[in-house]
Order: C-alpha cells, then sequence, then structure tokens
C-alpha cells in the first residue's frame, strides 16, 4: 500500500476529500491494486479496506468477489454493503457474500443489507436464481430475538420478495399481512430507496465535511496536558506553543480510549491497553487483530468463547493453536469446540482436538453431538458411536446430566430427525425444567428439518405441569389455577385451528377431485369456481401463519408455568430450611426462655459475609441439606433481603449475637456489624445453651 494512504488512514477523518486523495495514489496495475485489498482483507484492516475499495469503485476500477468474504466484517458503515456488493466484479457475487456470512463475526445491520442484496442481484442479473443455502441461512437468522427493527423490515422485504413464509412468521408476520396497500407502498419505497443507493455514486454516501471518529468508548487523551508557555517536553529547550504544540494537537485529535494512544496505534497492537470491558465492546474486525499470546491470563477465555459466540471459527481456531495446549484454556476449549459442532464445523472440531494431542474422536469427555459431527463421513463409525452413546443412556441410573447431554447431542448433531425422537422419549424422565428446554430444542429442530410445528409431545409435557401443579398444595392454588387455565385454553384454540385446518384441506380435494373440467362449462363457472378455491387455499395459508403464533404462545406460557411451580417448589425448600416444624398444642419451646422476643427489623442495608476460620470443617460436620440451607440464608441476610429476618431473634445472655433457625435441628449465631455479617458459628439445637454460656 503507498504509504500516504497509510498515513491518510493513520490521521485523517473519513471524508470525500480524504477518499478522493486515496484514490489518485491507486496503482494504475489492477493486479496489484487487487493484491493491496486482499492483504488488507487477510490483515482484517478495516482501514485499508475502507480507503482501496471505496475509491476504487468510485473511480470503476475493478473490485475482486472473493474480497467480499473477508470484507463483509470490515464495512466502515453497514449502508456501503449494497453499494460495493452492487459493484463487485463475477458473476459468483452471490455465493461470496454467503460465504461472508458464514465466516461469522458480521454486524446484524451488514448482515441484513447482504441479505436484501444477494436478492436483489439475483433477481436483476440471473432471473431471480438465488445460491445455495440463502433461505436457510436468513431463517436461523430471522430466529434470533430482540432483532433491531432496520433489521427486521430488510429481513421483511426480502421475505416477502422470495415470499418465504416461514421466515416471515419468525419476523411476526405474513403475506397475507403484507398484501395491504400501506405495506406494500412502504416496502416498494424501502426497496426503491435501496437500490438507488447500491446503483448510485458511492461518494453520495461519504460525508462531505470531515467529522469526528467515535470509538464508543470514553476518550482518553494521547498527548499529556502541557500549558502553552511550559517547556517543550521534547527537550528542545523551546516553549511548548512554539516547538511541539501543532503536532500534538493533530495527534490529540486522534485519541482513543486508551491515555497516550492514538487511534491508529492502538488499532497496530489492540493488546495494549486492553481490559475486559473493552474486550466486551470491540468489534468483530479488532478482534481477529488480537495477538492471543500478548494477552493477560484473565482475558484469554472470555476472548476466546467470544469469537466462538461470534461464529469466527477460522480466527478461534488459529488462536488457539498458537496458544498451544494448557490447563488455563480447558474450559474455553471446551465451549468453542461445543459452539463449532452446533454451527456443523468438523473441520474446527477437528482442528480443535488436533491441539489438544491425547484425546480421539471418541474421547468421552466430549460433548455427544461433537463425537457424532467427528464421524459424519464414516457411516459404521456412526452406527457404531449411536450405539454406544444409546447404551451409555441405559447404564447411566437416571443420570440427569448424562440424560441431557446425549439427548441434546442427538438434537444438535448431524442426525436431527434421529435425535427429535430420542428426544421425546426422554421428556417424562428428565426433570421438568430439562424436559421442558428439550422441547423447546425438539420445536426448533423441527423448523430447522422443515416440518410442522405440530409436536405431539407438547401435549404430553402440559400433563407433566398440572400434575406438578395438583401435587403443590391448595396453599398456591389459585396462582397455579389461573396459569393452567391459560394454558389450557391456549391448548384448545390450536386443537380448534388444527380441525379448521383439515376441514379446509379436505374441502379443497374433495373439490379439486370433483372439479368438471374447462371444456365442460363456461368460462364464468370456471372463473366462480377456481376463485372459491383461491380463498379456501388463502384461508389455509392464513390459519397456518395464526397457527404458527399460537404454538409460540402455547411454548410461552408453558415456559411461565414451569417458573411459576419452580418459584414455589423453592419457596417450600426454603421454608423448611428455615422455618420450625408445628410445635403440639400446650407445648413451650425450651429456647423461648434463651432469646428476647420480637424478631430482628427486616429494614437491612447490604453487608459483606465475614466467616470464622474453620467454617467449612463446621459446614461439612453436618448433612448436606444443613450447609446447604445455611449458605442460602447467609446469602439472603447479607442482601439485605427483609424476608430473611424473619424469625431472627437475639440471645437474652449476648444481645449482639442473633440467632437463625436452619431447619428444625440447627441453629446459625451470626452478628450484624455495619458493612458485615459476622458468622458465629452453626450447632445442632440441643448445644445452643452451652453455647450462649461460652459466649458470656
Amino acid at each position: 500500500m503507498h504509504p500516504r494512504i497509510r498515513e491518510i488512514i493513520n490521521t485523517s477523518n473519513f471524508y470525500h476529500a480524504s477518499v478522493i486523495e486515496a484514490g489518485s495514489l491507486l496503482p494504475e496495475d489492477d493486479a496489484e491494486l487487487d493484491g493491496w485489498i486482499g492483504k488488507a482483507v487477510e490483515e482484517h484492516d478495516i482501514g485499508g479496506f475502507t480507503y482501496l475499495v471505496l475509491p476504487a469503485i468510485h473511480l470503476g476500477r475493478k473490485v475482486a468477489s472473493r474480497h467480499i468474504e473477508g470484507g463483509l466484517q470490515l464495512m466502515p458503515t453497514p449502508m456501503f454493503c449494497s453499494c460495493i456488493i452492487w459493484n463487485l466484479d463475477g458473476e459468483d457475487v452471490p455465493e461470496r457474500v454467503m460465504a461472508g456470512l458464514s465466516r461469522g463475526g458480521v454486524l446484524q445491520q451488514t448482515q441484513a443489507h447482504a441479505y436484501f442484496s444477494i436478492w436483489q442481484w439475483c433477481v436483476e442479473r440471473r432471473d431471480g436464481v438465488l445460491p445455495e443455502g440463502f433461505v436457510k441461512s436468513m431463517r436461523t437468522f430471522c430466529r434470533f430475538k430482540g432483532l433491531p427493527e432496520d433489521v427486521e423490515s430488510l429481513l421483511t422485504l426480502t421475505a416477502k420478495g422470495i415470499r418465504d413464509e416461514q421466515t416471515l412468521s419468525s419476523l411476526g408476520t405474513s403475506l397475507e399481512e403484507l398484501g395491504s396497500e400501506s405495506t406494500t407502498t412502504a416496502g416498494v419505497n424501502l426497496r426503491n430507496l435501496l437500490m438507488r443507493i447500491a446503483k448510485g455514486s458511492i461518494l453520495d454516501r461519504i460525508p462531505a465535511e470531515p467529522v469526528l471518529n467515535h470509538t464508543g468508548f470514553t476518550m482518553r487523551r494521547s498527548v499529556e496536558r502541557i500549558g502553552r508557555n511550559d517547556a517543550c517536553p521534547c527537550g528542545s529547550g523551546k516553549k511548548y506553543k512554539r516547538c511541539c504544540f501543532e503536532s500534538d494537537r493533530q495527534r490529540l485529535s486522534q485519541s482513543s480510549d486508551v491515555a497516550g494512544k492514538t487511534q491508529a496505534e492502538v488499532r497496530m497492537a489492540p493488546e495494549q491497553g486492553l481490559t475486559m470491558a473493552r474486550l466486551e465492546k470491540i468489534h468483530p474486525h479488532e478482534m481477529a487483530r488480537i495477538d492471543p499470546l500478548e494477552l493477560d491470563e484473565d482475558l484469554v477465555e472470555f476472548y476466546l468463547l467470544k469469537l466462538a459466540a461470534l461464529g469466527m471459527f477460522e480466527e478461534v481456531a488459529t488462536a488457539i493453536e498458537k496458544l498451544g495446549w494448557s490447563d488455563g484454556i480447558a474450559n474455553a476449549w471446551m465451549g468453542v469446540i461445543r459452539v463449532a459442532a452446533l454451527a456443523g464445523r468438523k473441520d474446527i472440531a477437528e482442528r480443535l482436538v488436533e491441539v489438544r494431542g491425547e484425546f480421539t474422536p471418541g474421547m468421552e469427555l466430549l460433548y455427544p453431538n461433537t463425537r457424532l459431527l467427528l464421524v459424519k463421513d464414516d457411516p459404521a463409525k456412526t452406527l457404531n458411536l449411536l450405539e454406544e452413546l444409546a447404551m451409555d443412556v441405559l447404564r447411566s441410573k437416571n443420570d440427569q446430566n448424562e440424560l441431557a447431554n446425549v439427548t441434546f447431542g442427538f438434537l444438535q448433531s448431524t442426525v436431527p430427525a434421529v435425535g427429535i425422537l430420542v428426544a421425546r422419549g426422554m421428556i417424562p424422565v428428565l426433570d421438568p425444567r430439562t424436559s421442558l428446554a428439550l422441547l423447546d430444542t425438539i420445536l426448533a429442530t423441527r423448523i430447522q428439518l422443515e416440518l410442522p410445528d405440530d409436536e405431539p409431545y407438547s401435549e404430553i409435557m402440559e400433563v407433566i405441569l398440572a400434575t406438578r401443579s395438583a401435587a403443590s398444595g391448595k396453599k398456591h392454588a389459585e396462582a397455579l389455577r389461573a396459569a393452567n387455565q391459560k394454558l389450557e385454553a391456549k391448548a384448545g384454540e390450536v386443537r380448534k385451528m388444527k380441525q379448521s385446518i383439515d376441514e379446509l384441506k379436505h374441502e379443497i380435494e374433495r373439490r379439486e377431485k370433483h372439479a368438471v373440467s374447462p371444456a365442460e362449462k363456461n368460462k364464468e363457472v370456471a372463473a366462480a369456481d377456481e376463485h372459491s378455491l383461491q380463498e379456501l387455499r388463502t384461508k389455509v395459508k392464513f390459519l397456518k401463519g395464526s397457527l404458527k403464533e399460537r404454538h409460540e404462545e402455547r411454548a410461552v406460557l408453558r415456559r411461565d408455568l414451569e417458573i411459576t411451580l419452580t418459584d414455589l417448589e423453592t419457596l417450600r425448600e426454603k421454608q423448611a430450611l428455615t422455618e420450625p416444624r408445628g410445635e403440639p398444642a400446650g407445648t413451650v419451646d425450651p429456647e423461648d426462655s434463651l432469646v428476647l422476643p420480637g424478631d430482628v427489623d427486616g429494614n437491612q442495608p447490604m453487608r459483606l459475609i465475614e466467616f470464622p476460620k474453620k467454617f467449612r470443617e463446621t459446614l461439612d460436620g453436618f448433612p448436606k441439606q444443613v450447609g446447604k440451607g445455611a449458605m442460602i440464608l447467609l446469602g439472603r441476610l447479607a442482601a439485605g433481603e427483609s424476608s430473611a429476618f424473619t424469625g431472627v431473634v437475639r440471645l437474652k445472655a449476648s444481645p449482639d449475637t442473633l440467632r437463625a433457625r436452619i431447619g428444625i435441628d440447627h441453629r446459625l449465631l451470626f452478628r450484624l456489624l455495619p458493612d458485615s455479617v459476622q458468622v458465629v458459628d452453626l450447632i445442632n439445637r440441643r448445644d445452643l445453651e452451652r453455647r450462649i454460656k461460652q459466649l458470656g
């Protein structure tokens, strides 16, 4: 790259003049320019990509389609996506853009523009033939919850254009809803606007005047504050205003969020001054430039997992290979290989296994879906592994973790249809919360396989929840009854809709079967019959869309009921640990003579917990549920939770010491200091009087 272009990148703001100047410095030879762009993409250099590709397009120079694969991560803003894609050179542009999307690390807004651009490119340049995997990729993307409004608008426009009802349903709409005049007009206007941008001059998208570069972080001075009349720190002996003031002012305009560093210096060495807060916010292309060997140890795990979460599998595999195996990356390694397996990236899983060294594709510590992925190209090994995993389940003695791991592994493996059948059998066996998560995964897998949403085991899950509700007792019956009634009502709506769809389908089949040939009836009758049939087909489509919405609402109600049940069960467990059982009528609790009357005020601040020496040994000396109950109560006391102080009383002999019940037979003694909960002891209730004497 020309040194002056690099200087423009490092010192100039992004606007017309800087882009035009960079264009004047491009090499005349197309092959040399292609090499410059290729190097910028390879090095994840967003500045190089921007100041080479944009001026090249403005000047009508060729930009090869292959550069968009890595270039999608490097878009200066999402709006440039359509401009660049439309001006790429090559017949394989849609396939190259799809490859770029599969590499991960692409911002959501850029992804939406990419899908729209592929659709329009195919409509105008190859008769609407979309690249392989386009629809499935967009459907997967649309399943993300909480997409920004502008992203949903673009996706909805694209899904309507390709008439993909499943994507529209995921976005909460349907073809029928999009058929209204106002909606159609809005869609046409948006499409026309975006295509004008794509086909227009790229300079129209670039600011005419310099704009301040925003990093999204609090800016720190890249130059120390120095008085104008102070001696210049460079050692020249001159006053600062007559020496380095002007050059420092230029440097100051390029300040970054790292004190003493310009934005260009941070780009060149992003590891310098890197903190967890900054690592959480930096862009994917900046993540790719980080040298993992230069990272602080406490940042490595988060860095690797974030790369995997962004779908940047090439980058994370390269980073792990560079780091080499150590116990310090074991957790991150397991998380990364699991995410790679979910994405079906066998090549990445194999590279990670190679780094680990001693493991083989059949290693037992890997999740089942990863093991199945690693042998997917060998039918014999796949069959043997399926049998082995099935035997693991049968031998597990109802170990919930083992059952869940294998079941989810099947669902998320290369044999998802088999996974659905296996998962159905596990729903009555696993604990209710896991079963509900399993049902949600079954429904997601059905969407992936383009199967109807009508999962019969939804009914079985609801029977399980109803049984738990019935066993919950009368105390909380009203809350549970309301949740159950909502769920039952929604299930009734689903059944009625399914029945209506079946009846309409049967009527359509009957009419089509007994239809009179056009030669035997006049045109008016034929037109009326066809119109009637079309109305029935439209009703079926509308009901299918509504049925999908009811299925989703039903799933939400199932989750709400399960949460209500779990909360009530947790509350009962806490009460069992902290509240005494009722004493027979007429009996006096001997502890009453040892404590002062009245509970401690529940209006308390938040405090830290201060444990005595060897308290771990004290906990280990009691049954597990007693230790667990004590720690739960201490956490609530430290948090200042008012309900935790119910039943907490002061000792008569030592009023600064408080007593709380842990179940029936154990007592927790502690003191409330201004900033801490000071644990005194955990004892059996029979030892309370002796312990009080010791305190006295």
